[in-house]
């Protein structure tokens, strides 16, 4: 080693500092731990319309369904009336 490369990173580099051994032990047990991912679960299927929603268009449809049967009841009594009259 030259004396820049000691002044330049401050200290000197040893054999074992920048060599690391791995060792696998060759009998015993070998242990390892599993990091666990993320566990996604299904999708959940949002309604496009809520539920209040869907009782006041229902409520909005009755009543227009029973307004639809009243006018056709006046009208028939209209027509009634005034074919009963002509005789």
């Amino acid at each position: 080693m030259s004396s820049s490369d000691t002044t330049t990173t401050g200290k000197e580099k040893t054999k074992s500092d920048s060599v690391i051994d791995v060792v696998v032990p060759q009998q015993g047990i070998l242990y390892s731990e599993d990091v666990p991912d993320y566990i996604l679960c299904k999708p959940k299927l949002m309604p496009l319309k809520s539920v209040t929603l869907e009782k006041l268009e229902k409520m909005q449809k009755d009543a227009e369904a029973k307004l639809n049967e009243v006018m056709m009841q006046n009208s028939e009594n209209v027509t009634s009336n005034n074919s009963g009259g002509e005789h």
